[in-house]
C-alpha cells in the first residue's frame, strides 16, 4: 500500500507592547519548537539550533524623536518693548508624532504677551508657558512645527542678561523635562540669552 503524509499547521499569536525608550532600535525575538512534539525545545536565542525549530523576527521599533532649539528674540529684548522668541520642535525619529507637550520657562523680567503656533495651544502659569500639540502631525525624519512666544522686558532690566530656557518630551508624551540649567538630555532642551537694551 501506499503511505501518504500530511503536513498541518498550527499558529500561537503572541502580542506585545514596545516599552517607552525603545523608539528607533532594532529588537530581535526569538523562538523555538521540540522537533519530537514534546516539552525541550532548544533555548531560544542566536545561538538556538537546529535551525529548523528555531525562528526569530527582526524589527525596528516605529516611535517620535523630538527635540527642541530656540532663536535669539526678535528684535532684540528692550525695555518696554515686545520681543518674539521661536521655538522649534523637530521630529527626528521614524514615526509621525500627533502630540508633544512643549514647557517655556521665562526669567524674571520679561513679562508673558502670547504664545502661539499652528496646531499648538498654550497657557501661562507663573513664569512657565505650557503647549500642546494636536491635530495635527509633525512628519517623521526631519518635519518641524515652530511656536512664537511674545514677551515684554519690564521696567528696570536694562542691562540686564536672561536666559529664556524652554523643553519638550522627546516621546511625542505629555512629560517635558523642567526647563532650566539642569535640564536634561541636551536635545530635548534649549535656551536663549540675550542681553535687555534700555
Amino acid at each position: 500500500f501506499r503511505r501518504v503524509l500530511f503536513r498541518s499547521t498550527s499558529a500561537i499569536n503572541v502580542v506585545v507592547s514596545a516599552n517607552a525608550g525603545t523608539g528607533g532600535q532594532t529588537l530581535t525575538n526569538y523562538a523555538s519548537v521540540d522537533p519530537t512534539g514534546g516539552t525541550s525545545p532548544p533555548t531560544p536565542g542566536p545561538s538556538c539550533s537546529p535551525s529548523t525549530s528555531c525562528a526569530n523576527a527582526v524589527s525596528t521599533v516605529s516611535a517620535p524623536n523630538l527635540t527642541i532649539a530656540k532663536a535669539q528674540p526678535s528684535p532684540g529684548l528692550v525695555v518696554g518693548q515686545q520681543s518674539t522668541y521661536v521655538l522649534t520642535v523637530t521630529n527626528n525619529g521614524n514615526l509621525a508624532a500627533t502630540t508633544a507637550r512643549i514647557q517655556d520657562l521665562l526669567p524674571t523680567g520679561l513679562t508673558y504677551v502670547s504664545a502661539s503656533g499652528t496646531n499648538w495651544s498654550c497657557s501661562p502659569s507663573g513664569q512657565t508657558i505650557t503647549c500642546n500639540f494636536s491635530g495635527g502631525t509633525i512628519a517623521a525624519s526631519g518635519g518641524t512645527s515652530a511656536i512664537n512666544v511674545v514677551v515684554s522686558a519690564n521696567a528696570g532690566t536694562g542691562g540686564q542678561t536672561l536666559t529664556n530656557y524652554a523643553s519638550v518630551d522627546p516621546t511625542g508624551g505629555t512629560s517635558p523635562q523642567t526647563p532650566g540649567p539642569n535640564c536634561s538630555p541636551s536635545t530635548s532642551c534649549a535656551n536663549a540669552v540675550s542681553t535687555v537694551s534700555a
